[in-house]
């Protein structure tokens, strides 16, 4: 029987030949899981993922991709003989090429794909360390959130602290809409992750406590108490509660108590807090009344310089001109996700940057897919739309008002000069300007 390890490089390979695109982090991690025997629900289970996520999208996604390398109808029951019978066909060559994982989610610790911040890191691993600290990161999609977060807790073990990671999007639809269901969820997480059991229905009072009150004394009564040492607690993507504006408001509340707490009650002292959220989610949260607002040290996340994608792009052993890094990054406004996608199609499908850029606001370029997100986002609000068509016209920007611009900032769309508006980068400015010019004529 062949190793997982070989089955794995013949599927690599294999999907390579056929899509010219590498294997996804996620899907590698699936697809090892299951050659190991693990159902689904196991599966998301050991590598922290919403089993509806597992096997609703990377699962189907990875059988399809291949059963087009193989040419044959692949499952998860068959992929172990499938992929054996294409090693017997047709052995791997000793000499592999490089293998670029494909850029999504957080770079792992040990990437050497991974750009420093050295600034920011540096100041977020010194002040987790103090007590009471909430760390707010705050940046558009694909900027490096949890990539930086992972950093700042391995930094915190290293002193060492007591770390629980939890991503909102693990959530279900069903509890993530319901306040009680989505704080016992919560509790239930971290009681998992210290090992603990489930105290839930001993310690949740309905009667005479609130969701919110329950919450904070499952925490002082019960998971407090039960660390060694002091915790440092990572809510990442919290904008998933931010479409449920009476549960957002709720939880955002307590968290900020929780970080009030922590200046005067002995427990709380103990508890250090990182949230993230993207922060075009704040389009469907009133930014007025948010409980986050002006509280605890926040984050900003820059785009790239230059130098920094000329990094990037030497760790791909690309042999770009400093010219035309230069214009990438122009191009694209430093955009971290935008840079490292460009580099490895230049380094995986052999794109010249110039052919890259040629048609990155096109439909066969490489950010339709980022370009429509951003535009079903701009298209909630019929506001932002006509406003953002009229940056986008403008060859010197506009003036706003100030929720206006807090609202296209967060989406990533534009930057400041003085008190004009001006999109973020030229990427941007010609896409918007073709497609929403189209959509007023319609």
């Amino acid at each position: 029987m062949l190793h997982h390890e070989q089955l794995i490089d013949a599927a690599t390979e294999a999907i390579f030949k056929c899509d010219r695109e590498y294997l996804k982090t996620i899907e590698v991690d699936v697809l090892e899981a299951c050659l190991e025997g693990l159902i689904y629900e196991d599966m998301a289970e050991k590598l922290d993922y919403a089993n509806r996520y597992i096997a609703g999208d990377v699962a189907p996604t990875l059988w399809a991709k291949l059963t087009r390398a193989l040419g044959e109808k692949v499952t998860k029951s068959n992929v172990r003989v499938a992929l054996e019978r294409i090693c017997q066909r047709q052995p791997l060559q000793e000499q592999r090429t490089a293998y670029y994982p494909y850029p999504e989610g957080p770079v792992p610790l040990n990437s050497s794909f991974y750009i420093d911040r050295s600034d920011v890191e540096r100041h977020c691993c010194q002040i987790i360390t103090n007590s009471g600290t909430l760390i707010r990161i705050k940046a558009a999609k694909g900027m490096g959130k949890t990539s930086l977060v992972n950093r700042i807790l391995k930094a915190a073990e290293a002193h060492p602290l007591q770390t629980l990671y939890l991503d909102f999007q693990w959530a279900s639809q069903a509890s993530i809409n319901d306040l009680e269901r989505f704080l016992r969820w919560f509790c239930f997480q971290m009681g998992r992750q210290l090992g603990l059991d489930n105290q839930l229905d001993d310690y949740w009072d309905t009667e005479l406590l609130t969701s919110i009150d329950n919450c904070s004394q499952y925490f002082e009564d019960y998971l407090l108490p039960n660390v060694d040492a002091s915790l440092v607690l990572a809510l990442d993507s919290v904008e998933q509660i931010f479409p449920y504006p009476e549960v957002a408001g709720d939880v955002l509340r307590m968290l900020r108590s929780w970080h009030e707490k922590s200046k005067s009650s002995a427990i709380w002292e103990t508890v250090r807090l990182v949230i993230t959220h993207a922060t075009e989610d704040y389009v469907s949260l009133d930014i007025n009344h948010s409980p986050l607002t002006n509280v605890g040290e926040p984050v900003t996340l820059n785009p790239f310089a230059v130098e920094q994608v000329q990094a990037l792009a030497a760790r791909y052993e690309l042999q770009w001109q400093p010219s035309e890094v230069e214009s990438l990054q122009n191009r694209v406004g430093g955009h971290p996700y935008l840079v490292h996608l460009a580099v490895y199609k230049g380094a995986v499908e052999g794109k010249s940057c110039q052919e890259i850029l040629g048609t990155s606001d096109q439909e066969t370029g490489i950010y339709l897919n980022h370009l429509l997100r951003l535009r079903e986002e701009l298209m909630q609000s019929q506001g932002l739309t006509a406003a953002y068509l009229a940056i986008a016209n403008s060859p010197t920007g506009i003036e706003l008002n100030s929720l206006q611009i807090y609202h296209l900032q967060s989406l990533g769309l534009v930057k400041l000069k003085g008190n004009l508006v001006l999109p973020s980068c030229s990427l941007y400015q010609q896409y918007f300007q073709r497609e929403l010019s189209r959509d007023a004529i319609a």
